[in-house]
């Protein structure tokens, strides 16, 4: 009986929480490369698609350089460790700097907010175009929650200005719990 009602209370929660993802997709819209470098301009959104308040939401995320899928996963969980230890104000700190408190802003239900998306980097960033991004928020259960998102260039797609599509990695979330 306990654990029917733990079912049924977690299942409750899910239904009525925050849910922030990716809303519009990551798009590039201007590429200019010099001799050994490259500005990348694009734009993306994220949305609250659940049915309660997101609080705290903040987001990270890059372009990535592949150099073996070790590093590649180590900087894709940067992103989302690092917007969560911003939306939790448990950010690190050294010497005499205090503990900031959480930093973020909230999404009702429905509403989004848009990013900019402004890179300078090296051309070899052209060679793997890949973004991975997080999105970290706390839902009206207290409960910490993220989402990470990764687009990249189609295989083949030699256009100046590619279309992004999802990778096969890195396009998950935490578990919500039973």
């Amino acid at each position: 009986m306990q654990e029917q009602t733990r079912i049924q209370r977690n299942t409750g929660i899910n239904t009525e929480r925050a849910w922030v993802g990716l809303d519009v997709p990551i798009t590039l819209d201007r590429i200019e490369t010099q001799s050994t470098s490259v500005a990348i301009k694009g734009h993306y959104s994220i949305k609250n698609f659940g049915h309660g308040p997101a609080f705290k939401v903040m987001q990270s995320g890059n372009f990535i350089q592949q150099t073996n899928l070790e590093m590649e996963k180590r900087e894709a969980d940067f992103y989302c460790d690092s917007s969560v230890k911003f939306a939790t104000g448990t950010v690190p700190v050294g010497g005499e700097m205090k503990q900031p408190p959480p930093f973020g802003y909230t999404l009702f239900p429905s509403q989004g907010k848009d990013y900019p998306i402004e890179y300078q980097g090296g051309t070899d960033t052209l060679r793997f175009l890949q973004f991975v991004g997080c999105v970290a928020y706390t839902d009206q259960f207290k409960t910490v929650h993220w989402t990470r998102f990764c687009m990249e260039r189609r295989p083949g797609d030699t256009s100046k200005v590619p279309k992004l599509d999802f990778c096969a990695l890195y396009n998950d979330t935490d578990e919500p719990k039973d």
